[in-house]
């Protein structure tokens, strides 16, 4: 993600949250679970400018990131 809104995001460390849903992740029909659990929550060493993170989803699968300046 580029270009994070420089009044919120400027000269902060950047806290990164991640939650997938998936054939084998928080997935009521292979695991029987009701709630999401967080996958990752990191948070940047340094200031940054913007954040790369890969992740491959698969057929059918949804995943929500959440960034919150620190």
């Amino acid at each position: 993600m580029e270009n994070l809104p420089s009044e919120l995001f400027s000269g902060r460390r950047v806290r990164i949250e991640r939650w997938l849903v998936d054939a084998t992740h928080d997935n009521y029909h292979y695991n029987g679970t009701t709630s999401f659990a967080r996958e990752l929550d990191t948070t940047t060493d340094t200031p940054v400018a913007k954040v790369v993170q890969r992740v491959r989803l698969t057929k059918n699968a949804v995943g929500l990131m959440l960034l919150t300046p620190r």
